[in-house]
């Protein structure tokens, strides 16, 4: 490549992670690195070290822009998040606030009896801040009426979005990820924004492959980037790496487990009206503003619990050997060891041995776990389908897992999304959306060749039923 060659950075801020990527016109990663995503303890609650994050990322803007052309810059983010800036001034009205936080003061008004239901938002109840609306509803009471009503909401893709051109901005995938805030019965926001005095503070909506605009002209200078590379207005990271599928037609597409610090389990398929909100079921909004059946659990911090639970490092690695000795001992990992989220919310994540405790390897252990949780997600979700599931994410990369997932589902074929990370392929398919950008062809993964493990997951299920009964 030359360095005159025009390149896409995708800016990724993940809930653990914070990725900086760059990628050739054909899709080549040129350069890629991350940093931590830090929380602060700030009054009256926890908040996302934004600072870090910015003078992290300038820093690595400025790199790049030294030795490479960045014609253009996507952004994906976790949901849940949103901040509430004054128009006329560019400031934060308040920390932006990590949803994870769950000490909120007793003496604020309730929330619930505000919420408009699950059949008008396709939100289920969640806990901590994992509700957008609910994080909004307790700002709003830290902030006069006056300085309410003249806010700016921005979702967070569209917040970094709007520190790098000054457009303020609003994206579906964000506003209708488990937010209590978009209607998805009229494609409208909901009663919520008026009862929160919020009324007005969406900007205007942007298509996710729609330029929102380019760099200031004071990021330019900052960074070296060209004052002409254009920024798109951002996307939520789980809708990122569903964002592939939007080209293959909807009878044909793929159920996606899209994994990360959450696991997420996208079927265009399902039938939304179906949804258990009581087991962590949703209705996304993909990029292109059609309703998603959406199942999830925390599978990613999970899986680094369940490491933890057998003193395993998750960095390890495990062979064959040790899969097979956590079958044939019949040690049962069950659910839930993130409480208030997944399938059983209310559960407490255990071991059970069957004779007795012994040493297995937990990344083994975890890696089996996390194939049954998905399976049964999956069947969750649409009991009917026979169509290709596709894993992007971290999980991708855990051939075992891969292999374990397919031998658990038959009737179905399995691929592994082709550049492993599907958030960077969908960030980056965003900045080539009107052109004939070819996606490769996603290899199928082959069942994992291990015995007894249809018995194993039998009694898995069995001790699963039991505790949920």
């Amino acid at each position: 490549m030359n360095a005159n060659d025009p390149s896409v950075l995708i800016f990724d801020i993940g809930k653990t992670h914070v990725k900086v990527t760059l990628l050739d016109r054909a899709g080549t990663k040129l350069y890629q690195t991350r940093t931590s995503n830090k929380v602060k303890e700030t009054h009256p609650y926890a908040s996302h070290d934004i600072y870090h994050i910015w003078t992290w990322f300038v820093t690595e803007l400025s790199k790049l822009a030294g030795q490479y052309n960045v014609a253009s810059i996507s952004i994906a983010t976790h949901g849940a998040t949103a901040a509430l800036v004054d128009p006329e001034t560019s400031a934060l009205l308040l920390p932006i606030m990590d949803y994870e936080f769950e000490a909120y003061p007793d003496d604020i008004p309730e929330y619930n009896p505000l919420r408009p239901s699950f059949n008008i938002t396709g939100s289920p109840e969640l806990p901590a801040g994992l509700n957008l609306g609910r994080q909004l509803h307790w700002q709003c009471q830290l902030l006069s009426k006056k300085v309410t009503q003249s806010a700016a909401l921005l979702l967070y893709p569209q917040y970094w979005a709007w520190r790098l051109t000054g457009i303020l901005s609003s994206e579906i995938t964000s506003l209708g990820c488990h937010t209590d805030l978009w209607n998805v019965k009229t494609n409208s926001p909901s009663a919520l924004l008026d009862t929160l005095g919020l009324q007005n503070a969406l900007p205007p909506m942007s298509k996710a492959w729609e330029p929102l605009g380019k760099v200031s002209p004071e990021i330019a200078a900052q960074t070296g980037l060209s004052g002409d590379c254009i920024v798109y207005p951002g996307v939520h990271d789980s809708n990122a790496g569903y964002l592939p599928m939007l080209r293959i037609p909807k009878e044909v597409r793929p159920t996606v487990i899209s994994s990360g610090t959450w696991t997420i389990i996208m079927d265009s398929q399902a039938n939304t009206e179906g949804l258990d909100p009581k087991q962590d079921m949703l209705i996304n909004i993909d990029a292109e503003g059609s309703l998603l059946a959406t199942a999830r659990y925390m599978g990613g911090r999970e899986f680094g619990l369940i490491c933890e639970r057998f003193n395993t490092d998750i960095a390890t690695t495990f062979t064959d050997e040790d899969v097979q000795m956590v079958i044939d001992s019949n040690t049962l990992i069950l659910p839930s060891f993130c409480e208030g989220t997944g399938p059983y919310p209310h559960k407490t994540g255990r071991v059970i041995f069957e004779n007795g405790p012994i040493d297995i390897n937990g990344k083994a252990a975890a890696t089996l776990y996390s194939a049954l949780m998905i399976t049964d997600i999956l069947k969750k979700l649409n009991t009917d389908t026979q169509s290709d599931i596709l894993v992007e994410g971290s999980f991708a990369s855990n051939s075992v897992l891969c292999g374990l997932i397919a031998t658990l589902n038959p009737e179905r074929k399995l691929r592994i999304q082709n550049r492993g990370n599907g958030v960077t392929e969908g960030c980056f398919l965003i900045t080539q959306w009107h052109s004939d950008y070819p996606q490769d062809s996603n290899l199928e993964v082959a069942p994992y060749p291990s015995k007894n493990l249809g018995r194993y997951a039998k009694n898995w299920n069995a001790a699963l039923n039991q505790l949920h009964n």
